[in-house]
């Protein structure tokens, strides 16, 4: 008896698992239409991925080295990779805001220039022993270590999530090994955090890390779902089904990490949905409007990053 009413449940479970699944499933078949062309038209891809009038103009970068002296806490690190899942992200990025005109945008940079973000983080505003006084670090959701560009997190150890990273060794590890692209966009004038006493910034220091360990080590969202619903609101409706099934709700895509923290911390309103945000709509392709929940563009113009010679090898020998 106990066995038929078991099965009984389990059925209706099924049954409405499956019927969610079927109700979102228009959505399915724009994605999955999308993904096709991705990996059918990856030359394609590739020849569209070219430098935008920006890149062109900065295309040699700013020496590291020379520039560090110029990064602080909270500024945005933007990555631009070169492999496929950076690939697909750019691509449906470039889709997303396709209506938006780079020579409208507000730094005139294209639509697909960035596949990832990340923060800088020091000893100054995180409250961490591992971290050295006067390094920078970088706060990102990523892989790392062997899963990833083969920088391990400040454990020493791979991982796929929220995690901290020495910031000199993966900005070498981009421009150096993987051929990426890094920029750094430092926060507009007005909006960095600046405290005139020690005890204000002893505060605003607990605060940021307590946020710090509520979500440090949390998985990195996978779930291509939720990142192309992301991007095209007709998804959208079905993202909360599809992430309790999968049972991916609390992980976090990079710009998600980004914006929750910024979110906390009164850089955005209150208003902004971190889940609808992507990397680009920090330099301005937010096709979201502040009252549905899109991000102001706090951060200025991106500033491109290049290594000479030297200082490759002083970054590997700190490696």
């Amino acid at each position: 008896m106990s066995c038929v009413i078991h099965n009984q449940i389990w059925s209706r479970q099924s049954y409405n698992r499956i019927h969610e699944i079927q109700c979102i499933r228009p959505s399915f078949h724009k994605l999955h239409s999308k993904l096709y062309f991705i990996l059918t038209n990856k030359n394609k891809m590739n020849s569209c991925f070219s430098l935008s009038d920006a890149e062109k103009n900065e295309e040699d970068g700013v020496i590291y080295e020379s520039y560090k002296q110029y990064i602080k806490p909270f500024d945005l690190v933007m990555f631009k990779g070169k492999n496929l899942f950076s690939d697909m992200i750019r691509f449906v990025e470039k889709t997303k805001s396709r209506h938006i005109l780079k020579e409208t945008s507000e730094y005139k940079i294209s639509a697909d220039s960035f596949s990832h973000v990340g923060m800088v983080v020091s000893s100054e505003i995180l409250g961490d022993p591992r971290l050295v006084p006067g390094k920078l670090y970088i706060w990102e959701s990523t892989m790392s270590g062997g899963l990833g560009d083969g920088v391990d997190n400040v454990s020493g150890k791979s991982y796929l999530g929220v995690q901290l990273r020495d910031l000199d060794a993966v900005v070498s590890s981009y421009n150096c090994k993987s051929g990426g692209r890094v920029a750094f966009c430092s926060m507009k004038d007005g909006i960095s955090v600046r405290y005139d006493n020690e005890e204000k910034l002893a505060l605003f220091k607990q605060r940021f890390t307590d946020l710090f360990i509520m979500y440090n080590g949390i998985l990195y969202d996978a779930n291509f779902y939720t990142l192309t619903s992301s991007m095209f609101k007709c998804m959208r409706p079905g993202r909360d089904k599809i992430e309790n099934f999968f049972n991916t709700t609390d992980w976090l895509f990079c710009s998600e990490l980004i914006t929750i923290i910024y979110k906390n911390l009164g850089f955005f309103p209150h208003s902004v949905d971190p889940k609808n945000v992507v990397p680009m709509d920090f330099v301005g392709y937010e096709v979201d409007t502040p009252e549905n929940g899109g991000i102001p563009v706090i951060v200025k113009k991106p500033v491109y990053i290049t290594y000479s010679k030297s200082d490759q090898e002083v970054i590997t020998t700190k490696m």
